[in-house]
């Protein structure tokens, strides 16, 4: 995991030192906070599996001039983290009476991100509006603390823990937009959709041992509404990502799938603009 925070951190720097020799328009740092969830499915659609609490992060955003201030890029780069509350159920064991019971425990969740868009601007009075495509790479350990259960007479047993390095590369396609209300303040939006083009969860210490799953695809939203005032721009966000069902493995008499899997986060960010 580190090495792959490394590896983000990397490109994000390879991404950024090409702005600083072009038209750099803009660069900020930010934090937020957040709410948020990872539920898991079955496939009649019953929930499984809640994870829920609160996130933290930060991260850098850059915007670029390509071109006569109307090709515009963004890149953006960002870590987060969370330790939340997980609700689910045991797995297939070598005792039926411990299968598919109710279990409660934490779950640690740390990873960061990187996204490009390159999109077009059109001015108006002073706003702009500008659709845009990019694509991102976001990459997180998912970390299930070992627990207790109960059988249905009562008797008691350990739950080992689980722990899974998630990689996902994806689209995104949207639209900016940009009004002024003052002289140093103005309303932006940003929203839009995303397509994972790939997606890869190693799941550790599993029932069958270690196995590598590939999700399959599905689309999610992304949204931020914020206020720029002089240097500063808060902005309340939602991030979602979708995740259908992957291909089954067969390891020995285990049949391990990563299950239909939703995140979302809704939180609260506050940047700060440097230039």
């Amino acid at each position: 995991m580190i090495n792959h925070i490394a590896i983000t951190a990397l490109a994000a720097l390879l991404m950024v030192s090409p702005c600083l020799a072009a038209g750099l328009e803009e660069i900020s740092a930010y934090g937020y906070g957040g709410y948020f969830s990872w539920q898991e499915y079955t496939n009649d659609g019953s929930r499984i599996v809640r994870e829920s609490g609160p996130i933290f992060g930060a991260g850098a955003a850059a915007r670029v001039d390509l071109l006569q201030r109307s090709l515009i890029l963004h890149g953006k780069a960002e870590l987060f983290g969370t330790v939340v509350d997980y609700a689910g159920q045991t797995q297939a064991s070598s005792d039926p009476a411990e299968n598919n019971r109710p279990a409660d425990s934490d779950t640690r969740y740390f990873g960061g991100k990187i996204e490009g868009d390159l999109g077009w601007r059109f001015a108006f009075s002073g706003g702009s509006l500008e659709p845009f495509f990019g694509i991102g790479y976001r990459t997180w350990l998912r970390d299930i603390a070992s627990s207790t259960a109960t059988t249905e007479t009562g008797r008691r047993f350990a739950v080992g823990s689980a722990t899974e390095y998630w990689d996902t590369i994806y689209t995104r396609y949207g639209l900016k937009g940009e009004l002024p209300i003052g002289n140093e303040t103005a309303i932006f939006l940003e929203a839009g959709a995303k397509y994972p083009l790939y997606t890869r969860n190693r799941a550790e210490d599993t029932s069958a041992g270690d196995v590598t799953l590939e999700p399959r695809s599905d689309w999610s939203a992304f949204a931020e509404l914020g206020v720029r005032h002089k240097a500063f721009r808060p902005a309340v966000f939602y991030e979602g990502f979708r995740f259908r069902r992957s291909p089954v493995e067969q390891r020995g008499i285990y049949q391990i799938h990563q299950p239909t899997s939703d995140s979302d986060i809704v939180g609260i960010s506050l940047a700060y603009t440097f230039r």
